[in-house]
């Protein structure tokens, strides 16, 4: 289970999370939606270890993350499919999936892994020697979160994924967020598409300003029109 509790983070001396508190549940898929700079991003990286807290604690199965390198959170089972895809344009599909397997310990596990991950999107999954900088959007985001997966985490932090593309293609994307969920994978996605967010997610925060505002089933959240306008504003689309 992921506890986050109180944690402030500050760039420059300007705080971008006042004392946020949340949980993620074992095989849970919790979204944390707000606008553009309310600190979602920011929150990802903290876990992660991208970036360390004034403040607070983070635990993960009772670990404190909060003073970890990024590469200690992998070796915990954490995997940052971070915005904006983070590809190696001028590296193959098959490449760059490897390069997320690389605590894997043998080459049987890798073999392995490759084939389970490559399932999820099979529609790109027969082109393993084309560049990636020559895929669409949507196929960029595919091998983004199938090298998040290789590694098998049990907690994924997924940021953004809908960014520049389509309602189908985002649909598409986070169509494989079930399956991970009844695998026991718990999934911390961070999206701004509320409508998508709420509708593949079991619980969601809003985040505002640094501050989270507002707790709720996502159900409940995307059937509340009161809840929605009071504290979501145009980020329902």
């Amino acid at each position: 289970m992921l506890q986050v509790q109180g944690i402030e983070v500050a760039y420059a001396g300007a705080l971008a999370l006042r004392g946020i508190s949340f949980r993620v549940e074992e095989g849970e898929i919790v979204a944390l939606i707000g606008a553009n700079g309310a600190g979602k991003t920011t929150t990802l990286k903290a876990i992660s270890g991208l970036v360390r807290p004034r403040k607070g604690r983070i635990l993960w199965n009772g670990t404190e993350l909060s003073s970890l390198a990024p590469h200690k959170a992998i070796a915990l089972g954490i995997s940052h499919c971070r915005e904006g895809r983070q590809l190696f344009a001028d590296m193959t599909l098959k490449e760059n999936l490897l390069m997320g397997a690389y605590t894997l310990r043998s080459r049987k596990a890798v073999a392995r892994n490759l084939e389970r991950v490559l399932a999820f999107f099979p529609e790109v999954g027969g082109r393993l020697n084309q560049l990636a900088g020559t895929l669409s959007g949507g196929e960029q985001q595919m091998v983004a979160l199938m090298r998040a997966l290789i590694c098998e985490p049990e907690l994924l932090l997924l940021d953004e994924p809908s960014l520049g593309l389509s309602p189908i293609a985002t649909k598409r994307i986070l169509s494989v967020l079930p399956g991970l969920s009844r695998s026991g994978t718990s999934v911390l996605l961070v999206e701004q598409n509320a409508v998508q967010a709420l509708a593949f997610s079991n619980r969601a925060y809003v985040l505002q300003v640094g501050e989270i505002k507002l707790e709720a089933k996502s159900a409940d959240l995307a059937n509340d029109k009161g809840l929605q306008e009071a504290y979501m504003g145009g980020l329902v689309v």
